[in-house]
């Protein structure tokens, strides 16, 4: 899961508490709100390709 360490839509604590209810889920925090895979996309791009592979 990748979330938005400040996302106003999605608090930080929200995210964690959905990855926690998700069986091998792992959370992925950026430096970024609602839009991560435009304001941090290049970490963002990164945590899908591993997720991918």
């Amino acid at each position: 899961m990748v979330a938005g360490a400040r996302d106003p839509a999605t608090p930080p604590e929200h995210s964690r508490l959905i990855a926690s209810k998700i069986p091998g889920a792992r959370l992925v925090e950026l430096d970024a709100a609602h839009l991560s895979n435009i304001e941090a996309r290049d970490r963002f791009t990164a945590s899908v390709l591993e997720f991918l592979s």
